[in-house]
């Protein structure tokens, strides 16, 4: 199902190199092309999940981890968002990369969906940060990521049970992502928690031990 998707998305990137114009016209073309890519990514993110609620929760499948960098994993799971909200994220880290024994793709995926959240979730045009640490007091890899919020009624733990949604219910979404997030970070020993900074701001931080 991927692949054709895939070839969707190159055909749109194509598209949207050949339309470099300044008329009214080029840029109508250029927005539903946008509008076009992020469907498929949202399309791509909620296959993702199932194959993912599928292989490790449903048949609860062992996951083998190896040393990988986070800070490289980060800037993929950014890859992988709509390419007009990308410019959002800024990626802070204590050096050029931070290993951790993980599974990089179930890590990717995971960030993927915090980085989604955090998009809709915030007000237009606002920053999303993401900070990557060693953290030597809990003896692991801590990733953070932190944006504003526009209400904070809806944020509490039952944000990570199947198929709850937190907040803002307006926004589209189908309720699996921090759920699958809990359980990628489960299988790997670690955590995903959350700090809620003056109401104004959230931070999610998913925690892998050494």
């Amino acid at each position: 199902v991927r692949q054709p998707i895939n070839s969707a998305q190159a055909a749109l990137q194509a598209l949207a190199q050949e339309t470099k114009g300044s008329a009214p016209a080029d840029d109508e073309i250029r927005d539903a092309l946008a509008r076009a890519q992020s469907v498929l990514d949202g399309i791509t993110l909620s296959i993702s999940n199932a194959i993912l609620g599928v292989s490790l929760i449903d048949n609860k499948q062992a996951i083998a981890t190896f040393a990988s960098d986070l800070v490289e994993i980060v800037g993929l799971a950014i890859s992988d968002c709509p390419a007009e909200q990308r410019h959002r994220i800024h990626i802070h880290s204590e050096g050029t990369a931070v290993f951790s024994n993980l599974d990089p793709v179930l890590i990717r995926l995971a960030l993927r969906n915090l980085l989604d959240n955090a998009l809709k979730y915030s007000p237009t045009n606002s920053s999303v940060n993401v900070n990557i640490t060693q953290d030597d007091e809990r003896l692991g890899a801590s990733t953070k990521v932190s944006s504003q919020i526009k209400d904070a009624s809806g944020l509490n733990d039952d944000m990570f049970e199947h198929r709850v949604r937190g907040g803002e219910v307006d926004v589209e979404g189908s309720g699996h992502g921090l759920y699958l997030v809990d359980k990628v970070a489960a299988a790997h020993g670690g955590t995903i928690t959350y700090e809620i900074t003056g109401e104004k701001y959230v931070t999610f931080d998913l925690f892998i031990p050494d």
